[in-house]
């Protein structure tokens, strides 16, 4: 079940159809980037798949569910990386995401050994840049920043920490749906939330005059 914090909103249909279309959007941002040369969705969800065919993405199913860091784990192991490869990590469900931010993470990452871009709350890993595939392992989930700063550390590994709008505004709950409505992009998420907010606003109104 996806979006759980958004259930007092949302239906359950609605969250997944919100879901993938933050999917959509990261896939087709990642497409436009300079920086990125290919894309992996990892998976255990079958029907994944289809919805990758016109974004130039590969899937790789996980088989059971693993959970976010062993899914990771289990990609970074399967993928067969070519020579002088680095990674990007990087969440599916940021509404706001920018070609430029994607470049400007890469870009100036690659000067170190791992890029760390937080959550707009400072508290999560919204994107993590490896020079080298499995330098440390995925911490993602509460506190993940302090987590992954800390292995990062015990490792003695350069790094940059980059705070990008772009990549750090993930969608979790209430606070982060106001602020998406009012932020001036304009992408299929973003009409797909303004949309079923009117109607819902208009639905509420006519439940009250109804009364």
């Amino acid at each position: 079940m996806s979006k759980v914090r958004l259930s007092r909103v949302f239906t359950e249909e609605e969250r997944a159809t919100l879901t993938l279309l933050m999917l959509d959007h990261v896939l087709a941002t990642l497409r436009k980037a300079r920086t990125i040369s290919s894309v992996t969705v990892v998976s255990a969800d079958r029907k994944i798949s289809g919805r990758l065919r016109n974004s130039g993405a590969r899937f790789l199913w996980e088989g059971r569910k693993r959970g976010l860091n062993p899914a990771i784990i289990f990609a970074q192991r399967k993928i067969i990386f070519k020579d002088n490869s680095s990674v990007l990590i990087i969440h599916a469900d940021l509404p706001i995401l920018n070609a430029k931010d994607v470049d400007t993470f890469v870009h100036t990452s690659g000067r170190y050994e791992i890029g760390i871009c937080p959550s707009s709350d400072g508290h999560g890993t919204n994107a993590l840049f490896l020079k080298t595939p499995n330098l440390i392992r995925p911490a993602f989930g509460q506190e993940s920043f302090r987590k992954h700063l800390k292995l990062i550390r015990e490792k003695s590994l350069r790094h940059k920490i980059l705070r990008l709008q772009g990549i750090g505004f993930d969608l979790d709950n209430t606070k982060d749906l106001e602020k998406l409505i009012q932020n001036s992009n304009n992408n299929g998420v973003s009409r797909f939330l303004r949309k079923k907010i009117v109607q819902k606003r208009q639905l509420h109104a006519s439940k009250l005059w109804s009364v």
